[in-house]
């Protein structure tokens, strides 16, 4: 599915049912957003949330303002601990529950934009029509041929798109702050976010993997950024943007994999000191011959690990790299919505 096929498809059914397919999707979202407030409203989630919250506001007035990643990592294996009906772990369904709704959001957005392209489509038809005045005033009690047709004209050159997303934020925010008693376990949502990037960290490289192999399963796919799209659209229906963003998140990421990328580099040089060392004492005596050539392949061996590591390393980064990137992004489809 994309623009050109929703296009198409509103050419030959008619724009009457863009309101269908808009309700459609506003139904779809209510019910995985439903599902993503009876997650966090398990007495098990929301203890561990609470946890999380007191410990990182404990930080604050001490004046550490940084996420940690081994605490996220810590963190991640515990949520994991907890099942759900589904058969997943407690984080994975949070994580596949907000790809759902960032994959909806998404279609909201491709609808709009396929809207936009029928119009654009029929402009090129109206080079220099001016609009009526009678037909600018809106519609006339008694119609007839030439003002339906003006009608038709003013409301593609006049009337204004509206935005569905904004419409679905603005309506979830206002359900959320009308029940913000009843819903007051989502008010630490932001720190749960760190543990969904690991976890989505994870199953993207497992996705991408599995498209390499030759029976690819549903579980293969090559991206996955109805992730980022959901987790800043839940963000900014909560109003918890500028909450997350004061866990410096990103930062602590790539102080962690610059550190990590230090400590390889390091001993990757030791270990090709050590190399060096055996392959020059192995010039010195050839009595020794044999024996040093195992310890040479072993040496080799270590290298070939180092190696992947940096690899896996340099993957992890990436990933974690077009996350944020994917997350900044999609806080421009909510720019002119203002959070906490």
């Amino acid at each position: 599915m994309n623009i050109k096929c929703l296009s198409a498809s509103f050419k030959q059914h008619g724009l009457g049912v863009v309101s269908s397919a808009v309700n459609v999707c506003y139904k779809l979202l209510a019910r995985k957003f439903q599902l993503l407030t009876e997650f966090f409203a398990d007495d098990n989630m929301n203890s561990l949330l609470s946890r999380e919250f007191r410990w990182f506001d404990n930080q604050k007035n001490v004046g550490n303002n940084t996420y940690p990643f081994g605490r996220a990592s810590i963190f991640a294996q515990e949520v994991k601990k907890l099942e759900v009906d589904s058969g997943n772990n407690a984080l994975d369904e949070c994580r596949i529950i907000i790809s759902e709704i960032g994959n909806v959001i998404a279609l909201g957005r491709m609808i709009r934009a396929a809207k936009r392209s029928v119009f654009s489509d029929e402009l090129p038809f109206l080079p220099s029509y001016a609009i009526p005045v009678d037909a600018s005033e809106g519609p006339q009690s008694k119609p007839n041929a030439k003002s339906g047709v003006d009608d038709a004209i003013s409301a593609i050159l006049t009337k204004q798109d509206p935005d569905f997303v904004r419409a679905f934020v603005n309506v979830f925010r206002g359900v959320i702050q009308k029940s913000q008693s009843d819903n007051s376990f989502m008010g630490s949502f932001f720190c749960i976010v760190p543990a969904l990037c690991l976890c989505w960290m994870e199953a993207s490289i497992q996705g991408k993997e599995m498209m390499h192999k030759k029976n690819i399963t549903r579980d293969g796919y090559y991206t996955d950024d109805g992730f980022a799209v959901g987790l800043a659209f839940s963000l900014s229906v909560l109003g918890q943007t500028k909450t997350y963003e004061s866990l410096n998140w990103f930062k602590s990421i790539q102080s962690k994999y610059a550190a990590d990328e230090e400590d390889l580099m390091e001993k990757k040089k030791a270990q090709q000191v050590k190399r060096n060392a055996k392959i020059s004492a192995s010039k010195q005596s050839a009595w020794f011959t044999s024996n040093t050539e195992d310890n040479t392949q072993e040496e080799d061996a270590e290298m070939t690990i180092l190696h992947m590591m940096g690899k896996r390393l340099e993957g992890n980064r990436r990933e974690m790299a077009m996350l944020f990137f994917s997350m900044h992004g999609a806080r421009a489809f909510f720019k002119d919505i203002r959070s906490k």
